[in-house]
């Protein structure tokens, strides 16, 4: 998506949002954090999600979280980046954006972080698989 345009963006966007609404239908359920009402490794892993992907977003031209769509992911980004030791280590949008907005369109040179960024092998599906594996770990080991 970041680095797609076109057909290809398209896809990688509507491939995003499915990974997106498995995070909030099965993964995030009711919970104010992913695994019950404190931080577990599971939001850590996620945390990008709270930063990251906006600045991604804004520089890409594209809206995945909408709150009307994805109404208990935006209330966790809330709750995530209203955490003290999560605001107080959270890189600003702004220092992103200066970052970022550079690399838009320039493909990466490495040929499977281009497949990754470009969402046939998308960042957002390795997120849930990692996801619902810490989940499972997270069940069995308290």
């Amino acid at each position: 998506m970041f680095y797609s345009s076109g057909e290809e963006k398209e896809k990688a966007v509507k491939d995003s949002l499915e990974m997106l609404k498995t995070l909030e239908e099965h993964a995030l359920g009711k919970k104010k954090f992913f695994c019950g009402d404190k931080i577990s490794l599971v939001d850590i892993a996620c945390g990008w999600i709270a930063q990251w992907l906006e600045v991604l977003e804004e520089v890409a031209g594209v809206k995945l979280i909408e709150p009307r769509e994805f109404p208990r992911l935006h209330k966790w980004i809330e709750n995530f980046k209203d955490e003290p030791i999560i605001k107080e280590n959270l890189p600003g949008h702004d220092e992103m954006l200066v970052y970022f907005k550079p690399l838009a369109g320039k493909a990466p040179s490495c040929a499977f972080t281009t497949k990754v960024l470009n969402g046939s092998c998308s960042m957002l599906l390795m997120l849930t698989s990692c996801l619902f594996w810490m989940l499972l770990y997270d069940s069995r080991h308290g």
